[in-house]
């Protein structure tokens, strides 16, 4: 008489699966949510990922230095690289030109990342098209104007930015492991 009361008590409870999507269906209703389809953020939405991403000040940068690089760079400010996306084949010729990586052989988009030596990120640029240079998203991007005389930037040995830097009086480090 037991079992077929806990059998039947069992088919009466909701299984998981069926549980998990109605919590699912029933969290995607509250206002947090937002439909990646959306063309437009809804007014209430939270700041976008360009207002989270910060130039941190020279002293919180100092502040929350690893020791590594207290010891052995202790003026970086910046640590930069590019970072490549795999991107569709564009349909139109003269973009898919643009975005054509011979060395990756896709088609890529190219965005400048640059972080602070404790790992924050502070910089991300606009995305360019695979066939540019690191160089070339370095002076288009907008970095330069948050480096200040006597910031240190980290790089690997890809960045030929130095006549970049030294009219503004900014150091290029690049390590040693990375020149090769």
């Amino acid at each position: 008489m037991k079992a077929r009361q806990s059998r039947r008590k069992q088919s009466r409870q909701e299984p998981e699966s069926r549980k998990r999507k109605r919590l699912l269906e029933e969290s995607s209703s509250t206002e947090m949510c937002v439909d990646i389809n959306q063309t437009e953020a809804p007014s209430n939405s939270e700041p976008l990922p360009e207002d989270l991403v910060a130039w941190l000040p020279r002293e919180t940068i100092r502040a929350c230095c690893p020791e590594s690089f207290r010891e052995n760079y202790p003026r970086t400010t910046v640590i930069i690289d590019c970072a490549e996306t795999f991107i569709q084949r564009p349909t139109n010729l003269k973009t898919r030109s643009e975005t054509s990586s011979n060395y990756k052989s896709h088609n890529i988009a190219i965005n400048l990342v640059g972080i602070s030596p404790h790992g924050q990120i502070m910089f991300i640029s606009k995305a360019f098209g695979g066939r540019v240079s690191d160089k070339f998203i370095v002076k288009k991007s907008g970095f330069l104007n948050y480096l200040l005389p006597g910031d240190e930037v980290m790089a690997d040995r890809g960045f030929i930015i130095e006549d970049f830097l030294f009219p503004r009086r900014v150091k290029l480090n690049i390590p040693a492991f990375t020149k090769c």
